[in-house]
């Protein structure tokens, strides 16, 4: 059956605006307006995981502010709710790590870095954290002799392990209410947003797909693996498949950067939830999910074509 891309009132589109307003607030300094704005999209959405994040994001804005650690607890919170819904998410995962790694947490830190780098072995935001920390336990074993080793006080502990029961999710638990927080540790995603007029360049030509046969969805992704546009027609966990589509492009980057073979720039999957063909622009990464059925020639010359019509 014929697709159609016009969906700016569904569900999807109308959840990723309220995250895309709240950091357009958070970027112009006005950090109360973008919290409420991500509450009041919460209390819509309740199980978007992107929405959590910019909370999360925007609370981090606001420590940065004033200090008051209270932000980073409640952003560590709205991480690892964005994680139940969603335990592949990049952003959720290398923010929720930059916090630990503040508080002194480094096991914690190292946990959520080590499962980045099982799926992007080469990522360079999580390799420096992971040589940071290592370089901070060398620097640490270097002045404690043996039995400082063996009978680590309770202060020291402190500073290296928050508690939680046995069994508790990492980013489930109730943190310490004193955190010995480094300053020299910044914190906070440093990636710059896409351009608003590259945005609607990328969405406005989506129109090229309107009509075509056996579509499913189409996701336009970020850096980061955030959503920035979703069009879904067929009930896609919008949660799980932007962060599989993300993980996808960066591990086939990597492996055709390691074989010497070039770079990525566009691919294909059969999948149980469709064929997914893959575009990397230098601004996003798209994915238009259609039907196992559907003629490849046909989605890959409106990919072309698409591309022709978006590039700079």
């Amino acid at each position: 059956m014929p697709g159609h891309t016009t969906f700016d009132n569904s569900p999807a589109t109308i959840a990723v605006a309220y995250g895309r307003i709240a950091k357009g607030l958070r970027r112009l300094g006005e950090v109360s307006l973008a919290l409420n704005v991500c509450e009041k999209g919460l209390q819509r959405y309740p199980n978007n995981s992107a929405i959590y994040i910019t909370k999360g994001e925007i609370q981090i804005a606001c420590y940065n502010q004033d200090n008051k650690s209270d932000h980073l607890k409640e952003a560590l919170t709205n991480f690892g709710k964005a994680l139940q819904l969603d335990p592949q998410n990049y952003l959720a995962k290398l923010l929720a790590s930059q916090i630990y790694l503040k508080a002194g947490a480094k096991e914690q830190a190292k946990t959520l870095l080590a499962a980045i780098l099982k799926t992007s072995p080469n990522d360079k935001k999580a390799n420096a954290m992971m040589t940071l920390i290592e370089e901070r336990e060398k620097e640490k074993a270097k002045t404690e002799n043996k039995e400082a080793k063996t009978k680590q006080t309770a202060k020291d502990k402190a500073a290296d392990d928050i508690p939680r029961k046995k069994g508790e999710s990492l980013l489930d638990h109730t943190v310490a209410d004193q955190w010995e927080l480094d300053e020299k540790m910044d914190i906070g995603e440093d990636e710059e947003p896409i351009d608003e007029i590259i945005f609607e360049a990328l969405s406005a030509k989506l129109s090229i797909f309107s009509r075509l046969e056996g579509l499913f969805a189409i996701f336009i992704i970020d850096k980061n693996g955030q959503p920035l546009k979703i069009i879904n027609k067929k009930n896609i966990d919008e949660n799980i498949i932007p962060s599989f589509i993300f993980n996808l492009q960066k591990t086939s980057a990597e492996g055709i950067r390691r074989s010497g073979l070039g770079s990525f720039h566009q691919g294909v999957l059969v999948s149980p939830i469709g064929t997914i063909f893959l575009v990397a622009t230098p601004h996003a990464i798209i994915a238009i999910i259609v039907d196992n059925d559907t003629n490849m020639a046909t989605v890959e010359k409106r990919i072309q074509r698409y591309l022709e019509e978006v590039k700079d």
